[in-house]
């Protein structure tokens, strides 16, 4: 058996101990603060004093609020203190049983720096002693973060623009032929109202043909003006699933026109509405029947591929009662590569040259779908076609239900 420690040598030992727990923690580049119950700060270690800029007599004793502020809220690059809304006690978190992953904000010399933070609650005799708290820097991932997405926003752009581009050139087409029209009905109504015999019903149906293809105009234009406009923001609305299918072939109709593709539409008499953006449902269609227009374009420039008779893309919905709608997209287009059918919703992947395609269009319509709660998924035929199934749920007044459906949508694989 050893010998007993004396009580000197018990306290040497005990003494020892914290020097190397205060080294340790003086040593991390995390920020260590230690408070007593009350949520006052008892010690603080280097990192934490270096970041927070104030000597070591100025934050003992103080409450942790007064230097680590919660940050709900989405915080801005290199945010100002004076801009931050009153700030949640950050002690009240852990009565409510929130110890892990807590994004909070430093404050440090007036500016706010992001942490992630946690809790750790210390018990002598079964009681709360002391909360250590630990909070690690993550400004520069915020920074990332931050660059990633306005990359992405200027990518999105970029599509737009190079998809309104392409949509003016049918624009131009889908215009000409109604004012042609409309010119040469002019021209009649002009030479029936020289003439002494006319009468004012055959004036009337030639004004109200002349006003429908001023209505059709004014329809393609829109259509054209409200893609372009599109964002984010848009408010949600009762939207026809069956109206968006045909707003988005009328926005490349003629682009599949002039490439001879047919499409053809299946649906039932009656089709469930949904609660959606409009424009991002337009958007998402759109994207879908630009990528099947690709695919024909790349089959087309292969002199040894087996090519269609006649090149065609299906669109069917259906709807599976009380629960979503699904909508398909199929073509014969010879399919998407299997070596590559993982990555096609991955962002700024395209096969296509970058400034032809900035590989954002799939990516866009799976981040639309999923933010509604559905699926969008793809199954190839190869050497013969691929087949976009895109299922947005029904929305229920049952949470439950809806929930239920939800995950039913997500585990459906046909």
């Amino acid at each position: 058996m050893g010998k007993k420690k004396s009580p000197n040598e018990q306290d040497s030992s005990r003494v020892q101990d914290y020097l190397t727990t205060v080294t340790i923690l003086e040593s991390l580049s995390d920020l260590i603060f230690i408070l007593n119950v009350k949520g006052e700060i008892e010690y603080v270690n280097q990192s934490a004093l270096e970041t927070i800029g104030e000597p070591l007599n100025k934050v003992l004793g103080k409450y942790i609020d007064e230097f680590l502020v919660d940050s709900s809220e989405e915080l801005s690059i290199d945010a100002k203190l004076e801009d931050y809304e009153p700030p949640v006690n950050l002690i009240q978190k852990i009565s409510t049983g929130i110890f892990h992953e807590i994004e909070a904000a430093v404050i440090s010399k007036g500016r706010l720096v992001p942490v992630l933070v946690n809790f750790s609650v210390i018990h002598e005799q079964e009681k709360p002693a002391y909360i250590v708290v630990s909070a690690k820097d993550i400004s520069q991932k915020k920074r990332i973060e931050y660059e990633e997405k306005e990359q992405q926003i200027e990518s999105i752009s970029r599509d737009r623009i190079r998809a309104v581009g392409e949509l003016s050139v049918g624009l131009v087409h889908e215009i000409t032929q109604p004012l042609s029209t409309l010119m040469l009905k002019l021209e009649l109504t002009k030479k029936k109202l020289n003439d002494p015999g006319v009468e004012v019903k055959d004036v009337d149906h030639s004004l109200g043909e002349m006003v429908g293809l001023v209505q059709k105009m004014s329809n393609i234009i829109q259509n054209i003006r409200r893609f372009a406009q599109q964002t984010e923001e848009d408010m949600l609305g009762i939207v026809n699933i069956r109206e968006m299918v045909d707003s988005a072939i009328s926005l490349v109709n003629h682009e599949f026109q002039r490439r001879l593709i047919e499409i053809k539409i299946q649906a039932p008499k009656h089709l469930s509405y949904v609660v959606a953006n409009p424009l991002s449902i337009e958007q998402v269609f759109v994207n879908i029947l630009s990528n099947a227009k690709d695919a024909f374009e790349s089959l087309d420039a292969k002199a040894d591929a087996q090519k269609p008779e006649k090149k065609k893309v299906l669109i069917r919905l259906k709807e599976k009662k009380d629960k979503w709608v699904e909508i398909q997209f199929i073509d014969n287009a010879g399919g998407i590569n299997k070596k590559i059918l993982d990555r096609i919703f991955d962002p700024f992947f395209t096969t296509h040259p970058f400034q032809s395609n900035t590989g954002m269009g799939l990516s866009i319509a799976k981040k639309i779908i999923q933010a509604l709660g559905g699926d969008i998924h793809v199954q190839v035929t190869e050497k013969k076609g691929t087949q976009f199934i895109v299922r947005i749920p029904l929305t229920k007044s049952d949470e439950k239900t809806f929930l239920k459906n939800l995950i039913e949508i997500h585990h459906q694989k046909s």
